[in-house]
């Protein structure tokens, strides 16, 4: 198998995606989402959700088995540089376990929505759970 390696599975009611890093020597949680959110959804706007999450989470890790996807212009750059920098924070919140940038996270999310339609789909649907799960850090 190759590493880095997405993990999604479901346990008591919650989808949880973890990865597992080459530098690691067990998987870790990065989000988990409620079946019940998924499930409000119509099979088809669920299933796009998520197989854009996992494809654009593997895409990043393998570039080579995904050719020149996800390589914006760099009017798209700029324009998603602070919701690349909102995913980021994301990142480090959930492997650090904290909830010191949810604030930040959230101040980046409401400034690339204004711009893209997509960043406020994930501002109004993903980001609400996440931020849920953040909060429930103690640090």
């Amino acid at each position: 198998m190759n590493e880095p390696y997405l993990i999604v599975y479901v346990k008591d009611g919650t989808m949880y995606f973890a990865k597992k890093l080459p530098a690691e020597t067990k998987s870790r949680e990065i989000f988990e989402v409620e079946i019940d959110e998924v499930i409000s959804d119509e099979f088809d706007e669920a299933a796009k959700k998520l197989g854009a999450t996992v494809l654009g989470i593997l895409s990043l890790w393998h570039k080579d088995a995904f050719p020149g996807w996800g390589i914006p212009s760099d009017a798209e750059k700029e324009e998603n540089c602070d919701f690349a920098l909102a995913m980021e924070l994301i990142g480090r919140s959930v492997a650090g376990k904290t909830k010191t940038h949810v604030q930040s996270i959230e101040l980046l999310l409401r400034q690339a929505a204004i711009k893209t339609d997509s960043v406020q789909q994930f501002l109004d649907e993903s980001w609400p759970p996440i931020r849920a799960n953040l909060e429930g850090y103690s640090g």
